[in-house]
């Protein structure tokens, strides 16, 4: 065998080459058929290995997807439960989520979930009235009224005019015929439409048609209150109630002072306060005096005459103020007195009919050739001639006290004009009173008379000196 390094022999059973010291690969050396299933069956094993060793990498690969795609969906699940959460706490956070959700749910009849909904967003958003009336509707409808109840005064507590709420509240109260909580609920709207709109519920206090006050004609009063309930009402002043008399029609009132109080009861038995007013029917008529002098400045004396039906008294005063039925009553011609004079007219029927008051205003000055003052001297002179006086001062011969003379006014006669005085009697005790004796003076010569005058106020003299 040569050395296939250097080419020198080498013997046979050496592993080197002794000049170089090349290894020696022995070979052995085969038959072709021999060689030829060598290489076939080393072949095969070859190709068993690689089959074996592409199986045993395709495992590997295989089970490193495996484990690949575990961790990777271990991975996505634990980020979708993050999302999830996340999602979840955003949701559950979400006013507009949850209100969504709150409406579905009350379409679908799902009412337990509206409350829950609603629930929800009444603590995210506790002035969200339309959640908060989702879930009082859903509590009626489920029949918890005491829920529901409770639901919609929160709502009321936040805007006493909400008026779902307030139609949802008082139509469980009506069913319940608790008027009395309706009303308390109704005291709280300032609205008028909404009051209005439940005024089936109220007792308005009763109105009347006519003021209180006086009426000369009859008066057939009306009496109403808004409702379907009843009034009941009284004439003598006292407080009505369901057992004083029911009001149907208009009621005429009578003749004279009555006070009529009216009450009213709606149809639930909720009472009204007491209406009360006062009337004065006076049917009976005062006619206005009518006075025969007319206003004016006077130089001449004049009488005063009032005429007024049968049935009717005058009264006047001479001062101005208001007559009434303590002045002095007219009963027969006034003459015309000196000097200003301010004449009230009033007429009463039955003491109680006043007529308007008239008034007349009177100037009268006289200018005569016997002067006023003269007349009272001459007069004063006469009695003391005749002893009917004592002396100047007016005293009565054997009788205490004192006559005094007043000549205030001057009359016409026969076309001849007198002065009229008036005697009369001063006890001394601060009591002066007329007693009845008139006497005359002539204007113009100074002639002494006395006078009389009859029921009808036409006077008659006789001469004394």
């Amino acid at each position: 065998m040569k050395c296939p390094k250097c080419g020198r022999e080498v013997p046979d059973g050496k592993m080197y080459c002794e000049n170089c010291g090349e290894e020696i690969m022995i070979v052995p050396e085969f038959e072709p058929e021999v060689d030829k299933t060598l290489t076939d069956v080393m072949s095969d094993v070859t190709t068993n290995l690689l089959v074996e060793e592409e199986q045993q990498t395709l495992k590997k690969a295989k089970n490193k997807s495996v484990l690949l795609f575990a961790i990777a969906f271990l991975v996505v699940l634990f980020l979708s439960g993050i999302v999830f959460e996340i999602v979840t706490y955003v949701n559950r956070n979400s006013v507009s989520y949850q209100f969504a959700h709150a409406k579905e749910a009350m379409e679908d009849g799902r009412y337990d979930d509206v409350i829950l909904y609603a629930s929800r967003v009444a603590e995210l958003e506790s002035t969200n009235l339309e959640a908060r009336l989702l879930g009082a509707v859903a509590y009626a409808r489920k029949g918890d009224e005491k829920k529901a109840i409770d639901a919609y005064k929160q709502i009321l507590s936040i805007d006493a005019q909400n008026e779902e709420a307030l139609d949802g509240i008082i139509s469980i109260y009506e069913k319940e015929n608790n008027v009395s909580e309706i009303m308390k609920i109704l005291s709280g709207v300032k609205d008028s439409s909404i009051k209005e709109k439940y005024v089936r519920f109220s007792a308005g206090l009763p109105s009347f048609s006519k003021q209180a006050g006086t009426y000369r004609e009859e008066v057939f009063l009306e009496i109403t209150s808004a409702g379907n309930g009843s009034i009941y009402y009284t004439l003598d002043g006292t407080t009505p109630s369901d057992k004083s008399s029911r009001y149907t029609s208009p009621i005429k009132l009578p003749e004279g002072t009555c006070t009529v109080k009216a009450l009213y009861i709606n149809s639930y038995g909720v009472k009204s306060g007491v209406a009360s007013a006062d009337y004065d029917i006076i049917l009976k008529e005062a006619h206005e005096p009518k006075i025969s002098l007319e206003t004016g400045a006077y130089t001449q004396p004049k009488m005063i005459v009032v005429s007024v039906p049968e049935n009717e008294k005058v009264y006047y005063t001479t001062d101005g103020s208001e007559p009434d039925r303590s002045s002095s009553r007219y009963t027969k011609p006034i003459p015309l007195p000196f000097g200003n004079s301010r004449f009230r007219f009033v007429s009463i029927v039955d003491d109680e009919v006043k007529s308007e008051v008239v008034a007349c205003n009177y100037n009268f000055t006289f200018d005569a050739v016997t002067s006023r003052e003269l007349a009272l001297i001459m007069l004063n002179d006469y009695l003391l001639q005749h002893g009917i006086l004592a002396d100047a001062n007016g005293s009565i011969p054997g009788k205490p006290g004192n006559n005094l003379y007043f000549c205030n006014t001057a009359i016409s006669l026969n076309n001849r004009n007198y002065y009229l005085i008036e005697e009369y009697y001063n006890d001394g005790g601060g009591n002066i009173s007329p007693t009845g004796i008139l006497y005359c003076v002539g204007a113009e010569n100074g002639q002494l008379f006395t006078a009389s005058e009859d029921d009808t106020g036409h006077f008659s003299i006789v001469s004394i000196g």
